[in-house]
Protein backbone atom coordinates (compact mmCIF):
# COMPACT_ATOMS: atom_id res chain seq x y z
CA UNK A 1 0.00 0.00 0.00
CA UNK A 2 1.28 3.14 -0.73
CA UNK A 3 1.53 5.78 1.34
CA UNK A 4 -1.55 7.98 0.63
CA UNK A 5 -3.17 4.66 0.98
CA UNK A 6 -2.27 4.09 4.34
CA UNK A 7 -3.13 8.18 5.27
CA UNK A 8 -6.43 7.40 4.28
CA UNK A 9 -6.60 4.04 5.74
CA UNK A 10 -5.47 6.09 9.15
CA UNK A 11 -7.91 8.89 8.79
CA UNK A 12 -10.83 6.63 8.13
CA UNK A 13 -9.88 4.06 11.31
CA UNK A 14 -9.74 7.68 13.30
CA UNK A 15 -13.21 8.63 12.21
CA UNK A 16 -14.77 5.71 12.61
CA UNK A 17 -13.08 4.67 16.00
CA UNK A 18 -14.14 7.89 17.64
CA UNK A 19 -17.51 7.74 16.22
CA UNK A 20 -18.03 4.54 17.61
CA UNK A 21 -16.47 5.13 20.88
CA UNK A 22 -18.60 8.86 21.12
CA UNK A 23 -21.76 6.57 20.88
CA UNK A 24 -20.33 3.27 22.92
CA UNK A 25 -20.31 6.16 25.99
CA UNK A 26 -23.80 6.75 25.63
CA UNK A 27 -25.53 3.89 23.97
CA UNK A 28 -29.07 5.49 25.11
CA UNK A 29 -28.99 8.80 23.66
CA UNK A 30 -28.01 6.98 20.46
CA UNK A 31 -31.00 5.00 20.65
CA UNK A 32 -32.99 7.83 21.08
CA UNK A 33 -31.76 9.93 18.27
CA UNK A 34 -32.27 6.41 16.32
CA UNK A 35 -36.41 6.59 17.32
CA UNK A 36 -36.23 10.64 16.37
CA UNK A 37 -35.37 9.85 13.13
CA UNK A 38 -38.29 7.51 12.64
CA UNK A 39 -36.64 4.42 13.05
CA UNK A 40 -37.92 3.15 16.38
CA UNK A 41 -37.69 -1.07 15.43
CA UNK A 42 -34.01 -0.50 14.45
CA UNK A 43 -33.27 1.37 18.01
CA UNK A 44 -32.15 -2.50 19.66
CA UNK A 45 -28.73 -1.93 17.15
CA UNK A 46 -27.74 0.98 18.49
CA UNK A 47 -24.92 -0.98 20.65
CA UNK A 48 -23.87 -3.45 17.54
CA UNK A 49 -23.76 -0.53 15.63
CA UNK A 50 -21.59 1.56 18.04
CA UNK A 51 -19.19 -1.65 18.18
CA UNK A 52 -19.28 -1.86 14.87
CA UNK A 53 -17.92 1.13 14.46
CA UNK A 54 -15.40 0.66 17.03
CA UNK A 55 -14.12 -2.80 15.18
CA UNK A 56 -14.52 -1.06 12.10
CA UNK A 57 -12.15 1.89 12.85
CA UNK A 58 -9.77 -0.50 15.49
CA UNK A 59 -8.89 -2.88 12.15
CA UNK A 60 -8.12 0.27 9.88
CA UNK A 61 -5.74 1.60 12.43
CA UNK A 62 -3.95 -1.60 12.53
CA UNK A 63 -4.66 -2.44 8.65
CA UNK A 64 -6.07 -5.97 9.14
CA UNK A 65 -8.31 -7.15 5.72
CA UNK A 66 -8.54 -3.56 4.26
CA UNK A 67 -10.52 -4.55 1.28
CA UNK A 68 -13.38 -6.59 3.41
CA UNK A 69 -13.59 -3.73 5.99
CA UNK A 70 -13.75 -1.03 3.18
CA UNK A 71 -16.83 -2.80 1.48
CA UNK A 72 -18.27 -2.71 4.89
CA UNK A 73 -17.86 0.68 5.92
CA UNK A 74 -18.95 1.57 2.30
CA UNK A 75 -22.09 -0.02 2.83
CA UNK A 76 -22.66 1.59 6.34
CA UNK A 77 -21.81 5.09 5.32
CA UNK A 78 -24.46 4.63 2.02
CA UNK A 79 -26.93 3.35 5.02
CA UNK A 80 -25.86 6.63 7.33
CA UNK A 81 -25.76 8.84 4.38
CA UNK A 82 -29.49 7.53 3.82
CA UNK A 83 -30.97 7.77 7.39
CA UNK A 84 -29.60 11.09 7.75
CA UNK A 85 -31.45 12.48 4.43
CA UNK A 86 -34.39 10.83 5.82
CA UNK A 87 -34.42 12.28 9.44
CA UNK A 88 -33.30 15.86 8.27
CA UNK A 89 -36.03 16.18 5.19
CA UNK A 90 -38.68 14.27 6.67
CA UNK A 91 -38.40 14.70 10.39
CA UNK A 92 -36.74 18.47 10.38
CA UNK A 93 -33.27 16.77 13.06
CA UNK A 94 -30.10 18.20 12.38
CA UNK A 95 -28.15 16.65 14.21
CA UNK A 96 -26.58 13.48 12.69
CA UNK A 97 -25.60 12.27 15.97
CA UNK A 98 -22.09 11.00 14.19
CA UNK A 99 -19.90 11.29 17.34
CA UNK A 100 -23.14 10.46 20.09
CA UNK A 101 -24.36 13.18 22.52
CA UNK A 102 -20.63 14.99 22.73
CA UNK A 103 -20.04 16.14 19.75
CA UNK A 104 -23.27 17.85 18.04
CA UNK A 105 -22.85 18.47 14.16
CA UNK A 106 -26.41 20.72 12.99
CA UNK A 107 -24.71 21.38 8.88
CA UNK A 108 -25.93 19.05 6.86
CA UNK A 109 -23.53 20.14 4.41
CA UNK A 110 -20.89 19.56 6.81
CA UNK A 111 -22.27 15.76 6.98
CA UNK A 112 -22.54 15.22 3.59
CA UNK A 113 -19.18 16.48 2.29
CA UNK A 114 -17.48 14.28 5.39
CA UNK A 115 -19.50 11.18 3.98
CA UNK A 116 -19.18 11.45 0.96
CA UNK A 117 -14.78 12.32 1.49
CA UNK A 118 -15.35 8.68 3.54
CA UNK A 119 -16.47 6.83 0.89
CA UNK A 120 -14.10 7.91 -1.44
CA UNK A 121 -11.69 7.12 0.87
CA UNK A 122 -13.24 3.89 0.96
CA UNK A 123 -13.09 3.48 -2.82
CA UNK A 124 -10.04 4.43 -3.38
CA UNK A 125 -8.77 1.56 -0.18
CA UNK A 126 -11.65 -0.78 -2.53
CA UNK A 127 -8.85 -0.54 -5.76
CA UNK A 128 -5.72 0.59 -4.25
CA UNK A 129 -3.41 -2.60 -4.30
CA UNK A 130 -2.94 -3.92 -0.59
CA UNK A 131 -0.40 -6.20 0.64
CA UNK A 132 -2.40 -8.78 2.96
CA UNK A 133 -1.58 -8.25 7.15
CA UNK A 134 -1.90 -10.67 9.12
CA UNK A 135 -3.85 -10.91 12.17
CA UNK A 136 -0.50 -11.85 14.33
CA UNK A 137 -0.55 -11.48 18.41
CA UNK A 138 0.02 -8.31 18.99
CA UNK A 139 -2.81 -6.85 16.68
CA UNK A 140 -5.34 -9.22 17.92
CA UNK A 141 -3.94 -7.88 21.81
CA UNK A 142 -4.79 -4.26 20.46
CA UNK A 143 -7.93 -5.42 18.86
CA UNK A 144 -9.27 -7.11 22.00
CA UNK A 145 -8.17 -4.00 24.04
CA UNK A 146 -10.45 -1.81 22.16
CA UNK A 147 -13.23 -4.02 22.19
CA UNK A 148 -13.74 -5.03 25.58
CA UNK A 149 -13.91 -2.65 27.04
CA UNK A 150 -16.45 -1.03 24.25
CA UNK A 151 -18.47 -3.96 24.73
CA UNK A 152 -18.90 -3.65 28.13
CA UNK A 153 -19.27 0.18 28.53
CA UNK A 154 -22.51 -0.38 25.23
CA UNK A 155 -24.42 -3.00 27.30
CA UNK A 156 -23.76 -0.72 30.46
CA UNK A 157 -25.40 2.54 28.70
CA UNK A 158 -27.61 0.61 26.67
CA UNK A 159 -31.00 1.11 28.93
CA UNK A 160 -29.13 3.19 32.01
CA UNK A 161 -27.61 6.12 32.79
CA UNK A 162 -24.72 7.24 30.55
CA UNK A 163 -21.21 7.83 31.92
CA UNK A 164 -21.81 11.05 32.02
CA UNK A 165 -25.31 13.48 31.61
CA UNK A 166 -24.68 16.43 29.36
CA UNK A 167 -28.50 17.43 30.70
CA UNK A 168 -29.02 19.73 33.29
CA UNK A 169 -30.05 17.70 36.65
CA UNK A 170 -32.43 20.25 37.39
CA UNK A 171 -33.89 20.63 33.68
CA UNK A 172 -38.10 19.91 33.40
CA UNK A 173 -38.52 20.62 37.30
CA UNK A 174 -40.82 23.29 38.62
CA UNK A 175 -38.51 26.01 40.83
CA UNK A 176 -39.90 25.26 44.08
CA UNK A 177 -38.67 21.43 43.44
CA UNK A 178 -35.12 22.42 42.90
Amino acid sequence: MNRFGKIVCFAIGIVFLLSGLGKVVDVYAFQNLIVQYGFKPFNILAPAIAILEVVLGTLFLLRVGIKAISWMAFGLLLIFSAAYTYGYFVNGIADCGCFGPHVRIESPSFTYVRNLVLIAGCLYLIKCPVEAKPFGAWRMRVALTVFAPSLFLSGATFRYMPLKSYEHPFQGMRVDET
